[in-house]
C-alpha cells in the first residue's frame, strides 16, 4: 500500500467521478480504476460497489477513508514541518465573538506562548469560525450554539444562559410569556451567530416567528440599542452581567423556558494536530469549564 494509492482513493471516495478524480491527479481513468482494484486487492475490503459504471463507497470503504485521511494528513504535516523547520509555524484558534471578547482573552492569559510555534488568534461568528476549520484556516475553533458536526471532533465546554434585556423603562412586566415576543420589537445577534442560532432554535420548537428591528455582528451595538429603549435585545448572560449588577439594565425573564447556548471546541474531524495544539486543545477544555 502506498501513499500514491490513498490519494487516489480519497479523490474517489470525496465524491469525485473517475474522470475528475484522474483529472486532478494527472493520470489516466485506466490508471485510477486499476490502483483502486489494487488497493482493494492488497487490503482484502471492498471499498467501492461498482453501480452502472460509477463507483459508490461502501461501509468498509468508509471506515477506510477515515483512516486514509488521517495518514496523509499525518504525512503532510510532517512534510510541513520539515519545509518550515527553519520558520516558526503557526498555531491558529478561532473563537466566536461573544466568547472571544468575554471569556477568551482572561482565559489565555495564563496560557504560556508554545515552544516553536507563533500562536495566533481569530473572532469572528461561530458560522464562519466552523467553515474556517474545514478549509483547514483554522487548527482549534471555539463556538458557540448548534452546528453540523458531521466534520467535526467535539469537546463540550459547558454551557452560558442568554438574557433578554431592555431600558428600565421599556416594560414594566419582569415576566413575559414566550408567545408575548413577538409583539416588541427584538435586538438580535446576525444569522450565523450562536446566540441567534441558539434563539431561533427554541422559538423554532414553540411555532414563534419573530422579525428582529434590529440585527447586528457586534454586541456592544446591539447592547447600546437595548440601553437607549429601542427593544428587548437578547445576549449572552456574560456580555450584560456587569451592567446588570449596576441596575443599569433591566432583565426580563421568559415563564416556563431558559434559553442557553452550548460551548464547543472543535477540530476537523481525521486532522492530525501537533503536539502544540494537542496541549491548547486540553488547556481550553480545562479552563473553560472552571467559568462556565
Amino acid at each position: 500500500m502506498t501513499l500514491k494509492q490513498l490519494e487516489i482513493f480519497v479523490a474517489v471516495a470525496q465524491g469525485k467521478s473517475l474522470t475528475e478524480a484522474s483529472e486532478s491527479l494527472y493520470m489516466t481513468q485506466p490508471a485510477v480504476s486499476l490502483a483502486i482494484k489494487d488497493l482493494e486487492t492488497e487490503t482484502g475490503l471492498p471499498l467501492f460497489k461498482r453501480i452502472k459504471q460509477r463507483l459508490k463507497i461502501t461501509e468498509e470503504g468508509k471506515t477506510f477513508l477515515e483512516y486514509a485521511l488521517r495518514t496523509l494528513n499525518s504525512f503532510t504535516a510532517l512534510e510541513d514541518y520539515a519545509k518550515g523547520a527553519c520558520r516558526k509555524p503557526v498555531l491558529s484558534l478561532a473563537c466566536s465573538l461573544s466568547l472571544g471578547s468575554q471569556w477568551l482573552p482572561r482565559i489565555m492569559a495564563s496560557y504560556p506562548e508554545p515552544q516553536g510555534f507563533k500562536l495566533t488568534y481569530r473572532i469572528t461568528s461561530s458560522e464562519k469560525v466552523a467553515q474556517g476549520l474545514k478549509e483547514e484556516k483554522f487548527d482549534l475553533g471555539i463556538i458557540e450554539g448548534p452546528f453540523e458536526q458531521g466534520s467535526f471532533e467535539v469537546a463540550s465546554l459547558g454551557r452560558d444562559h442568554l438574557s433578554f434585556v431592555c431600558a428600565k423603562n421599556f416594560l414594566q412586566a419582569d415576566k413575559l410569556k414566550i408567545s408575548d415576543l413577538s409583539s416588541y420589537p427584538l435586538l438580535l445577534r446576525e444569522k450565523g451567530s450562536g446566540t441567534r442560532d441558539s434563539f431561533e432554535a427554541v422559538m423554532k420548537e414553540e411555532g414563534i416567528e419573530c422579525q428582529p428591528l434590529l440585527e447586528t455582528d457586534a454586541n456592544d451595538s446591539l447592547l447600546q440599542f437595548a440601553l437607549a429603549g429601542f427593544g428587548l435585545g437578547v445576549l449572552p448572560y456574560s456580555v450584560v452581567k456587569e451592567k446588570l449588577k449596576k441596575g443599569e439594565i433591566k432583565e426580563v425573564k421568559i415563564e416556563g423556558f431558559t434559553f442557553s447556548r452550548k460551548l464547543s471546541l472543535l477540530t476537523l474531524k481525521g486532522k492530525a494536530l501537533s503536539p502544540a495544539a494537542e496541549d491548547l486543545r486540553a488547556f481550553l477544555e480545562k479552563e473553560f469549564k472552571k467559568i462556565s
